[in-house]
């Protein structure tokens, strides 16, 4: 067998392979013989018709029988010796099978990239200091009285303002169409809050209870809705209420409210607690961010377009799972891939540094890690933990706890910067 590799580029190679004809002869005489035993022909007795004639009444399918079955048998000695390990499946491209001549076939495939790291220890990475000051507990107090604000109605007659809550009664027009998917009764949104297309909060700011105005909204052409898109909509809007968020005093009855405290200053000081473990936390991811956007951007490699293909489909199956029914319907596929091609080149190439990275340290989950995981996805699902084992589930829980492992490793070794600031 003749084998001959061609490099198409840094991570696609073209596998030749000749397989000779006294092979091809052999692999032909053995389909023939056991389809001798199977088959009924005329004027001869089971398992005694000629060769010859098989060949001539079942010439096709034996045939292709017969490409096939060498092309399973030789493409992993080939890969072997061309020390190839293909990603995916490979594209073959077979020639005319024919008996007393060898059988040319090709192979076109994907391997890993050549991934020359530089220096990937002792990385410098500045971070910025948060002081963790009456400033900040402020404004964690402020966030709990905005969760904890009851919806009431406005005490003076007044127009609506940015942070009213306005009930709604709306329908949207192409000409004096209606659009069935732009209507909506007692419909409730906070005017700041970016639910309604910016040129219809405009309109309502000003108005008043019982008010009704009319806003023309143009969609851009690349709108997900195509029904919508590029269109000219009036939009005809009553306000048939007004209410405001009413916000509770600060004061020790407000801390027994949001919790198991004696006071404000009990509270104060859970609040200081949680908002430093926050920006511990938050200050881990920022480290490890910075470090892999340092590495993707020094590590030179060419990258295997169907893994970038595979992280496209993975995005995108992920937005689909997270849009309503509608929004689902009008996505545009051509469109999403193009505009996350290069944050999915980016993420392929992270995962290749952090793979490379891992390969060299020695770095690979534990089965206590492994199952710790597993346990608590499987609670997350409310499924058996036994059910996610051999999965592809557990395939990506080892992967993550991989690259965590790795990036914990990049932190541990990186040179860190803090610059105060105060919040």
């Amino acid at each position: 067998m003749e084998i001959r590799v061609q490099e198409l580029n840094g991570v696609k190679r073209k596998l030749e392979v000749v397989v000779p004809k006294e092979r091809v002869n052999a692999e032909i005489e053995t389909i023939c013989q056991e389809l001798r035993k199977e088959v009924k022909v005329k004027g001869f007795r089971p398992g005694k018709v000629p060769i010859s004639i098989l060949k001539r009444l079942y010439h096709q399918d034996v045939m292709s029988k017969a490409m096939l079955k060498l092309i399973d048998q030789t493409y992993p000695q080939a890969l072997d010796e061309a020390k190839l390990k293909p990603l995916f499946e490979p594209q073959i491209d077979p020639q005319v099978l024919e008996e007393g001549k060898a059988f040319k076939y090709a192979v076109t495939l994907e391997i890993m990239p050549d991934i020359r790291l530089g220096d990937y220890k002792g990385l410098e990475v500045e971070v910025p200091l948060l002081t963790i000051n009456e400033e900040v507990i402020n404004q964690e107090l402020e966030k709990l009285r905005e969760t904890h604000a009851e919806i009431g109605n406005i005490k003076e007659d007044r127009p609506l303002q940015l942070r009213d809550y306005a009930i709604l009664d709306f329908q949207g027009y192409i000409g004096e169409t209606p659009i069935k998917d732009l209507k909506a009764d007692n419909f409730m949104v906070e005017l700041g809050s970016q639910q309604l297309h910016q040129d219809m909060e405009k309109s309502l700011l000003g108005a008043k209870k019982g008010e009704e105005r009319i806003t023309k909204v143009n969609y851009p052409k690349d709108y997900q809705n195509p029904d919508l898109a590029g269109k000219e909509v009036e939009l005809r809007v009553k306000v048939k209420d007004i209410k405001e968020k009413v916000l509770p005093e600060v004061n020790d009855e407000f801390a027994k409210q949001v919790g198991d405290y004696e006071n404000l200053d009990q509270l104060k000081e859970a609040l200081k607690k949680t908002t430093e473990e926050r920006a511990k936390a938050a200050k881990d991811v920022y480290i490890k961010d910075k470090i892999i956007s340092q590495l993707v951007k020094e590590t030179q490699m060419e990258i295997p377009e169907g893994l970038i293909e595979q992280e496209l489909q993975t995005m995108i199956d992920r937005a689909a799972r997270l849009s309503s029914p509608h929004i689902k319907k009008h996505l545009n596929l051509d469109k999403m891939k193009k505009d996350l091609r290069s944050l999915a080149e980016e993420k392929v190439k992270m995962h290749l540094i952090l793979g490379k990275i891992a390969e060299i340290e020695g770095i690979n989950p534990t089965e206590k890690e492994l199952e710790e995981n597993l346990s608590a996805v499987a609670a997350q699902l409310k499924t058996k933990m036994e059910s996610l084992k051999g999965s592809y589930a557990e395939e990506r829980l080892r992967a993550h706890i991989l690259e965590e492992k790795t990036l914990n490793l990049l932190k541990d070794h990186a040179k860190v910067i803090e610059r105060s600031i105060e919040k």
